[in-house]
């Protein structure tokens, strides 16, 4: 015979308490209710099994941050709905509590974010995020200023870099430096990779070295001054050129002139009170004048 379940006078019916609001799980189905003329019909019950749907967790790399930023707030979401759990790999740089982090240290951080699952969702795939903490931008100070054994100090404990004139010195990467030429510095603080920006400018002139004396050797008078600061450069022709800068203590250039001739004069009478720095560039040579406005 070859009959399909539409000869049957009444169809069974199949029921079950899930709907499409239940859990995931297991839940019985009971078949009922079937009658025919020609066929005596047997139930068997069955099982409906709802699987757990999965999720993914969407979490973008946080910024790179400073550590001066002491906390700072974490976003992720699940497409579950389900709260993201944050912790960090990197403890002793920064560490979590909800979803607050605490800088710590400078340097590479790791975040992982996870979603563990529930009896509806399988637990989301793991998501890491790698970001810098940058080092707070360093300050120097110096040891032994105005003598010919000055010591530079960068704030930054370690992984420094120090510059002269902007230009990297070679092997110079210790949190102290000691200076053997005039020149601005300035230090970069690195920690795995993560940098700080570079310091303010340190503008040293290394006053108990002997300066060049004989042909252009130049004066500056008076000096202290509350105004006119005169130069006096001897055995210059009046066809040499000459360029003086006028820059402060952290190396910015306030004020340039140039001329040929061997005298001039420069005005610090609007700057405040302080000390100043003089840049002479003569014949392929610089000298460094300090000055004091009061």
């Amino acid at each position: 015979m070859n009959e399909s379940q539409a000869v049957i006078n009444v169809a069974p019916r199949a029921t079950t308490l899930a709907n499409i609001s239940s859990n995931a799980g297991s839940y019985s189905i009971s078949v009922s209710g079937g009658e025919d003329d020609n066929y005596d019909l047997i139930y068997v019950d069955g099982i409906l099994t709802i699987n757990p749907a999965s999720q993914i967790i969407n979490f973008d790399k946080p910024a790179d941050l400073v550590e001066s930023v002491g906390k700072f707030n974490l976003t992720a979401s699940a497409d579950s709905g389900l709260t993201v759990e944050f912790t960090s790999v990197n403890t002793d740089k920064i560490s979590i509590s909800g979803a607050t982090a605490t800088v710590r240290l400078p340097g590479s951080v790791t975040i992982v974010a996870r979603q563990l699952g529930s009896q509806n969702f399988l637990a989301a795939p793991v998501v890491s995020r790698t970001f810098c903490i940058n080092p707070k931008k360093p300050t120097i100070s110096s040891l032994g200023e105005g003598t010919s054994e000055v010591v530079l100090v960068s704030s930054g404990s370690a992984g420094n870099q120090w510059y002269r004139n902007q230009i990297p010195i070679e092997e110079a990467t210790n949190f102290n430096f000691k200076v053997l030429s005039d020149g601005i510095y300035q230090t970069r603080v690195t920690i795995d990779g993560c940098f700080s920006e570079i310091s303010d400018g340190f503008n040293l002139i290394i006053t108990s070295n002997p300066e060049p004396e004989g042909k252009n050797f130049p004066s500056v008078f008076p000096n202290p001054s509350n105004g006119e600061v005169f130069i006096k450069m001897t055995d210059v022709s009046v066809d040499d050129q000459v360029v003086i800068e006028l820059t402060d203590g952290l190396g910015r250039i306030l004020k340039s002139i140039s001329q040929r001739g061997p005298d001039t004069s420069i005005s610090i009478f609007e700057y405040g009170t302080g000390i100043y720095f003089l840049k002479i560039k003569l014949n392929n040579r610089t000298y460094w004048k300090k000055i004091m406005k009061q």
